[in-house]
């Protein structure tokens, strides 16, 4: 702390007033600061603390947005969670970063070929007598499958 701010809001108000990021000025402005001899955490939150500011600006801009933000929760949590047990599934992990990839600005929900690069990841699961299990209840291979020719039905 520098008086009543956080390291990362003074640096902030100091990179601000460069007119070019110079590295070396601020480490000389600061070197009688604890922070400095960690600079690189001091650097990464008040990164993190601008992200933090513009996603709460940001919050209700559009539902898209706020629904994005929920899926990204989600996909940690469950990811968490799965971490948690003694097993985890190739599955989970191939299905994770499918919906991961298919979050705005990434790839679109209309993109076949993602569909069919999950159903070429999940094929030698079905088999698997560990995997397997995931195909219980509800065929994720048929799905992507059916998604992917649809998709390329629909641009052709």
């Amino acid at each position: 702390m520098i008086g009543d701010q956080n390291n990362y809001l003074v640096l902030f108000d100091v990179i601000d007033r460069q007119s070019e990021y110079d590295e070396v000025k601020l480490l000389k402005k600061f070197r009688n600061e604890l922070f400095v001899k960690r600079f690189s955490i001091a650097k990464s939150r008040m990164y993190n603390a601008i992200l933090k500011s513009l996603d709460a600006y940001h919050a209700n801009s559009s539902v898209e947005a706020q629904l994005k933000r929920q899926l990204q929760y989600t996909i940690r949590s469950t990811k968490r969670y799965l971490e948690t047990r003694n097993k985890v599934y190739r599955f989970e992990t191939i299905f994770l970063e499918f919906v991961n990839d298919l979050l705005p600005k990434r790839k679109s929900f209309t993109d076949a070929e993602r569909y069919g690069e999950l159903a070429k990841a999940l094929r030698p699961l079905r088999d698997d007598a560990f995997e397997k299990h995931a195909f219980e209840y509800f065929d994720f291979l048929t799905w992507a499958e059916g998604a992917a020719a649809r998709l390329n039905t629909q641009r052709a």
